[in-house]
This record gives C-alpha cells, structure tokens and sequence, in this order.
C-alpha cells in the first residue's frame, strides 16, 4: 500500500521519514524514493512508542501515518493526539484487530469496508476520519475482491494526509473527528474523496 501511495508525487512530497520495526521492503522503499529510513526494532510497546516520539519530535513531524500492527501507549498517545491515524481493513467497529478482512468474509458480510481511524488506547476504537463501502460481490474473485479493497485503502491514505495537509480535519473532543467543506453523500467513500490525486489512482 506505502509503495502505491508513494507513486503519487503529490503524497510523496509529504513524506519526511519511513520507519519501521523490522526490516522487510522499508529500506529499499526509502531508498527508491529517497527518503530517509529508520529501524526501530520492537522491544516492547512502550519503548517503541516512546522512541516513535522522540524521532517525531526531533524531526518536527506534524502528522504519523500508521501501518503498525501492535500499540501504541505512553506520552505518544497523548502528544500526537488528533495526529496519529491509522488504516484499517474492515467498517470499524466491526471486525476490530487482526485479519479483519478474512473474518469479514467468514462472516458472511455483504458489504466489506475500510476505516481511517485516529488511534487511541483502545485497539482500533479511536475517532473515524473517513469509512469505505465495498459490495462483497460473489461473482468476483477473492483476488478481486481483496484489490477493490486495497485501492480504496489507497486512495483513503492519499485523501486523508491532504486533508491534514489542508488543515481540515478537526479533532473534536468527545472522540469525533469532522472533515471541514467535505460532502458526505456517498455512495463509497465517506466523506467523499475530493483530491484529484486521490479519484484519479486506479
């Protein structure tokens, strides 16, 4: 998904520093696209939490996308409140935590989603940004299936990282968060996707 999304010029220039907890494709990804890369080896949530935050408070960093896949805790949660968004394959708040899409389609749902989450202390229960709706179509493939899928998640982490390059989205206390000028009528993405960068990814 971070290799798709960094293909688009306009999401790219956003990026400041890639950062992971275990080597894998980060470190080639970076270098493809010239961005700094860091590997911050997993010892426990907290730790890795705690030096998430130094680094961003180092770099000034505004906003942390995340594709982590364990908690976050600490001063972290508290400092980027509002700042720290997550990306989830599934209509939080069902199918919460891992393999939400396979659970999903265990279930038996008609209708499959993504969900742009802020991130809180509880797993995957902070404060959507923004929610896709997929039909769960059985004349495709689970292939298929699973692309429609990623690309939504795709074109999600292009339009949110605008809209908070844009300064329109609002944190609002009592856990909501609002989409300043977005319009909410459907019928796949809501709010709907307005950046041209973000319509045109296929």
């Amino acid at each position: 998904m971070v290799r798709r999304c960094l293909a688009v010029g306009e999401f790219r220039n956003l990026v400041d520093v890639i950062v992971s907890d275990r080597i894998g494709s980060a470190p080639e990804l970076a270098r493809e696209h010239g961005i700094p890369f860091l590997l911050i080896p997993h010892v426990d949530n907290l730790d890795f939490s705690n030096r998430l935050l130094d680094l961003s408070a180092t770099r000034e960093i505004d906003l942390i996308l995340s594709f982590h896949t364990r908690l976050y805790v600490g001063r972290l949660l508290d400092d980027y409140a509002g700042r720290l968004v997550n990306f989830h394959p599934s209509l939080l708040p069902a199918f919460a935590g891992f393999r939400a899409f396979e659970r999903a389609l265990e279930h038996g749902s008609t209708v499959l989603g993504t969900t742009v989450h802020m991130i809180s202390s509880e797993l995957d229960m902070g404060a959507p940004i923004l929610q896709t709706v997929i039909p769960n179509d059985p004349a495709l493939s689970l292939a298929d299936t699973r692309h429609r899928v990623f690309i939504h998640q795709c074109r999600s982490v292009i339009q949110v990282t605008l809209w908070f390059r844009d300064g329109r989205v609002k944190y609002q206390a009592g856990g909501r968060c609002l989409v300043s000028k977005a319009d909410y009528s459907g019928p796949d993405f809501y709010p709907c996707l307005d950046s041209p960068v973000a319509l045109a990814l296929v």
